[in-house]
């Protein structure tokens, strides 16, 4: 009864958020996935399919994909580097990110996240278009303050971007700053909902309003491969 409770609870926040999401030209809505395997001990992969709407919501903005190998350098730091492309209805940019995230307790029920990373956004890895057109280079703060209470959590978010091209005269890029409710409705399986405001500043600023529903799956991949030979097993002895 509980989760369908919690579930019903997101349910009519999202809906609430959607009606006057829509009423508002500079409304995004990102429908993502997470699917994150831990390998062993120290290796883990996350793989992120995401859709993005912009224009109140109702037109398409692009698809994205990414693929993310992390590795526990220490307790509580881990390192990791990823790959995502985006494409829309005309063009493709892909994007290389190397990252550096410390995790931390206070006590059983907040937590602390803080993320340095650096990435480049480019069109295509053909050497030709690096000398003559630079990439976007971008270091990135990201921080993240989050509190348990039963199956629910609620967060707070920070994400600060820096140009860092030798050529930009304009090095603060991009401030986004939010709220998440999370709710993990199975051992494993949660939904996230994250209300979040996005300015990108250039010659002039432009404020953006970020709705985003997720959805994660976690996983111990020997567990789950002792568990399907297990079943197969059963199978061929019945």
């Amino acid at each position: 009864m509980m989760i369908n409770r919690g579930i019903f609870a997101l349910y009519i926040i999202f809906q609430s958020y959607l009606a006057i999401g829509q009423q508002i030209d500079d409304q995004q809505l990102w429908l993502n996935m997470n699917l994150k395997s831990e390998i062993n001990n120290r290796w883990s992969v996350e793989i992120s399919p995401e859709i993005r709407y912009n224009k109140g919501m109702q037109g398409f903005k692009n698809f994205n994909f990414q693929i993310e190998p992390a590795f526990r350098i220490v307790k509580d730091l881990f390192a990791d580097i990823s790959y995502r492309i985006y494409t829309n209805r005309t063009t493709d940019d892909y994007r290389i990110q190397m990252g550096l995230t410390y995790k931390s307790k206070f006590n059983n029920n907040i937590r602390w996240n803080s993320r340095l990373s650096y990435y480049f956004d480019t069109k295509t890895f053909d050497s030709d278009y690096f000398n003559e057109y630079p990439v976007e280079r971008v270091l990135r703060i990201r921080n993240s303050v989050s509190k348990q209470v039963k199956k629910f959590s609620f967060a707070a978010i920070s994400d600060l971007r820096f140009r860092i091209n030798a050529n930009s005269t304009e090095n603060f890029n991009t401030n986004r700053y939010g709220i998440t409710f999370e709710y993990e409705f199975h051992k494993g399986h949660s939904f996230q909902l994250s209300n979040l405001i996005n300015t990108k500043y250039s010659k002039t600023s432009k404020t953006d309003y970020i709705l985003s529903l997720n959805y994660s799956y976690e996983f111990k991949l020997r567990k789950l491969l002792k568990t399907i030979k297990k079943k197969s097993r059963q199978m061929k002895i019945s």
